[in-house]
């Protein structure tokens, strides 16, 4: 139950930070292929809608709770 609960406290917590405060989340996406073409990367091309970022958060919050609920149920 504990290392269930720990799973679901990383991964709440991963879903609650957000994009672009971590090293390397925010690398160059601008790709220069030849002298004149420039290719985005994938990443760059999908923002997330405001709806999308509070979905994502809140299921973040909602995750960590129930890491922490088991935690305290398997101790």
């Amino acid at each position: 139950m504990v290392v269930l609960g720990v799973m679901l406290l990383v991964v709440g917590f991963v879903l609650m930070v957000p994009s672009g405060s971590v090293p390397g989340s925010v690398a160059i996406r601008n790709v220069r292929i030849g002298s004149s073409h420039v290719m985005e990367t994938p990443g760059h091309r999908a923002e997330f809608t405001r709806r999308k970022k509070w979905t994502k958060v809140l299921l973040g919050v909602v995750l960590f709770g129930l890491g922490l609920l088991l935690i305290a149920f398997g101790s």
